[in-house]
């Protein structure tokens, strides 16, 4: 009897082992390593997405997922294309842990000009041959100095155009302006006398006065009659429609900003003019010409000249770089128009006072 015993409490005692050790060889697979994350990732413009690992303090592959979220919006992040402050959500086994993407940009555009030659006013974006950034955005041109916006006598100027991308990186490079006299201008020399002089001035004003400035096919924003546009003067549906929409956002941010607008269907001529001019690089007629058919100085004229893919892009620039010209009430009279060709779209206001 005493030997049945033992050996029950034999058998016993080793079932019982038996179980405590499957049950500890158990709770220590499903004992997870606690995960480790960077509380701060930092990326440049342009790099890679993070993956998974690189928020992992430990070098062992683990899989799970990311959610990225701006304030306690989230968001679908396929690319790093600009300056930007990540809150990040990393999900693995369930759990839940917290980390900060930070997504920098300290490189500036890069800038490459082109020498222009101009008998009448110019833009930046008109000395750009190319300006690439690695954020993949629009750059944003400006003259370096106040008095290269203004040159007007016939000649050559050094011009230094600054680019700047989305994060305020900048970059500047040096081109050349040249300002020559207009194809009906007359040259003033000592050798011309006072009567032959009156003679050109008659001639030009006859020439003149036989031009007929083309009308424009797209409605203005006061809904006048639409006029058939000249042979000459062809534009694309695109052309047309982005036309009517930009001079009605135009319209409306200035009626917003309590200024008057005064569509003038030939200084529009002279916007569509000189838009025309901008893409295909060369002057089409004596500028001065087309501001006397409409009754305005040139001196009392401005031009916001722009080269943008879309409207929005081209509405965007233009409020934020000339917002001043646009909200100045002194410039009453007002035409604008877009004209493209070859993939190179161009947009212009003309404001007159």
């Amino acid at each position: 009897m005493k030997v049945k015993n033992i050996i029950v409490t034999i058998i016993a005692t080793i079932l019982g082992l038996a179980f405590v050790g499957g049950v500890w060889f158990l709770i220590s697979k499903l004992n997870i390593e606690e995960i480790k994350i960077k509380e701060k990732l930092e990326r440049n413009v342009g790099e890679e997405l993070p993956i998974l690992q690189d928020y992992l303090e430990q070098e062992e592959k683990t899989e799970g997922s990311i959610e990225y979220y701006i304030g306690k919006e989230r968001i679908e992040l396929s690319s790093l294309n600009k300056r930007e402050q990540y809150r990040v959500k990393i999900i693995i086994n369930r759990k839940e842990y917290t980390s900060v993407l930070e997504v920098k940009d300290s490189e500036a555009p890069i800038l490459s000009l082109k020498e222009i030659t101009t008998s009448g006013t110019y833009e930046p974006s008109m000395f750009v041959e190319s300006c690439t950034d690695n954020s993949k955005a629009e750059c944003i041109y400006s003259f370096k100095e106040e008095t290269m916006t203004s040159y007007s006598q016939v000649g050559s100027y050094e011009i230094e155009i600054v680019a700047k991308d989305p994060s305020g990186n900048e970059i500047s490079a040096k081109t050349t302006l040249n300002i020559t006299r207009a194809p009906n201008q007359n040259k003033n020399t000592n050798n011309t006398s006072n009567s032959d002089l009156k003679n050109d001035n008659q001639k030009v004003q006859e020439e003149t006065e036989e031009i007929i400035p083309p009308k424009i096919v797209y409605k203005r924003p006061d809904n006048e009659e639409k006029e058939e546009p000249k042979e000459n003067i062809i534009l694309s549906e695109e052309d047309i429609n982005d036309s009517e929409n930009f001079i009605k956002k135009v319209n409306e941010y200035r009626t917003q900003n309590e200024i008057s607008n005064n569509w003038d269907e030939k200084i529009v001529a002279i916007a569509l003019l000189r838009a025309i001019e901008t893409v295909e690089n060369k002057a089409l007629i004596d500028l001065k010409t087309w501001f006397q058919l409409a009754e305005v100085s040139m001196t009392n004229a401005k031009e916001i000249n722009i080269k943008a893919n879309s409207l929005e892009e081209a509405y965007q620039k233009v409020t934020i770089e000339h917002n001043t010209d646009l909200k100045d009430p002194k410039y009453q009279n007002i035409g604008a128009a877009k004209y493209s060709q070859n993939g190179q779209k161009v947009w212009v206001i003309i404001l007159c006072y």
